[in-house]
């Protein structure tokens, strides 16, 4: 019965996994299931784990589901992106590839500049990422190649957002007395 079914999850969302393949495989019952701990979903029928809107509601609040979705869904560049689109630190869940995909970080990033932090090496040191990135997030200039961090523009680009991004600059630069005064004169909370 669904109704005793969604009583049940709601209290303890592992017992998901005795259902019946009838209530494993009905949204409304797995999402009830899974509330707040995204493992729960193992026990969900695979249509459901391969339906793009549920799993995008589930992603939604809770990042971690992306790792329970079909195989399928994780291979999709536009599932993908839909999912950065609406939570860029799902990017630390994606496979390798996509961490490498300029169009899939830079939409993560626009999401949330602190997914910088698990895009490739290659793409933490493509400036125009990096300043998306700090568009959103100041403190995100710790996720850039050491290059960029070096870079005047980009650390004040940085501080702009985050006077306290300062710290992770370059070395050479928080050592410039003239670019510290620069900084503090961009935001007050900058302190080499």
């Amino acid at each position: 019965d669904k109704e005793v079914a969604l009583a049940a999850v709601a209290r303890c969302g592992f017992v998901l996994k005795f259902a019946s393949e009838r209530l494993r495989a009905d949204p409304e019952v797995v999402r009830a299931a899974v509330g707040t701990n995204a493992a729960i979903l193992e026990y969900g029928a695979k249509q459901v784990r391969e339906s793009k809107e549920f799993m995008l509601s589930v992603i939604q609040k809770n990042t971690s589901a992306l790792a329970y979705a079909g195989k399928k869904l994780r291979e999709d560049k536009a599932f993908v992106l839909q999912v950065v689109q609406l939570r860029g630190e799902a990017l630390k869940c994606l496979e390798e590839r996509f961490k490498d995909d300029q169009d899939v970080v830079l939409a993560a990033v626009r999401s949330s500049g602190a997914a910088l932090e698990f895009a490739s090496p290659k793409l933490r040191d493509n400036r125009e990422l990096v300043l998306v990135a700090l568009s959103n997030n100041g403190s995100a200039l710790m996720a850039a190649s050491a290059r960029l961090r070096s870079e005047r523009a980009v650390v004040l680009a940085a501080v702009a957002k985050d006077g306290a991004s300062l710290a992770y600059g370059g070395e050479e630069l928080r050592r410039d007395k003239e670019f510290a005064l620069l900084a503090v004169g961009l935001n007050g909370f900058a302190l080499p």
